[in-house]
């Protein structure tokens, strides 16, 4: 997600590239580039040279943690459909699960 954060619109896709490189200096050369092109292709919107001001992007820099991680996964999902269906059929009812048990109350009984 860091390297959506130094994606601005108008920026040139060379320097967007050279400064997440920068950015994820740590990493292994190989991992950075495999990264860096799956960010490019999948998450940022572009004309090719340049990073388009995009409502995704929008969204995504202006949002608090829980809206850019949906954000992300949605962006994600659509590039990976297999994703969206595991999303659907596996997370989906564990999420529901854990919410309902969560909203549940226990029972006081009054009576002595």
């Amino acid at each position: 997600m860091l390297l959506l954060d130094i994606a601005r619109p108008g920026m040139s896709l060379a320097c967007w590239r050279k400064e997440s490189d920068f950015v994820l200096s740590k990493d292994d050369a190989s991992y950075r580039s495999l990264l860096v092109k799956m960010v490019e292709r999948i998450l940022l919107d572009t004309d090719g040279d340049h990073i388009l001001a995009s409502p995704y992007l929008h969204a995504f820099q202006s949002g608090w943690p829980e809206l850019r991680a949906q954000l992300f996964l949605a962006r994600y999902g659509q590039a990976h459909p297999w994703m969206a269906r595991a999303a659907h059929e596996i997370l989906a009812p564990a999420r529901l699960a854990a919410q309902q048990e969560a909203l549940e109350f226990p029972t006081v009984s009054l009576a002595s």
